[in-house]
């Protein structure tokens, strides 16, 4: 499906988008990894600080075990259907009461 939006912008902006992807050097590719792998942990470290004030002791690769497997359930189950109440507004609570 990414592919073929790829392919879509290619086709409306008149570039060869996929070109354009391959002239981005390994080493900028590196560092974006690097900067998208710093969010985890960071958010491993703010997770066993969290824990800690709360009277729990975590280490940290179960911490950012824990994170990377949250962030992936999270993103890739966000689109689900709510059901809607009767007012028509979402229900985010067991039993769709507010």
């Amino acid at each position: 499906m990414g592919l073929l939006v790829i392919l879509l912008i290619g086709k409306i902006t008149d570039t060869n988008v996929l070109e354009e992807i391959f002239k981005i050097s390994p080493l900028m590719m590196f560092f974006g990894f690097l900067i998208f792998c710093t969010g985890y942990v960071v958010d491993s470290i703010r997770t066993i600080i969290v824990l800690k004030v709360l009277g729990y002791k975590i280490n940290f690769f179960d911490a950012f075990y824990n994170n990377v497997i949250g962030c992936f359930f999270l993103k890739y189950n966000s689109f689900r259907r709510r059901r809607t109440t009767a007012s028509g507004l979402s229900s985010f609570f067991p039993g769709g009461s507010f």
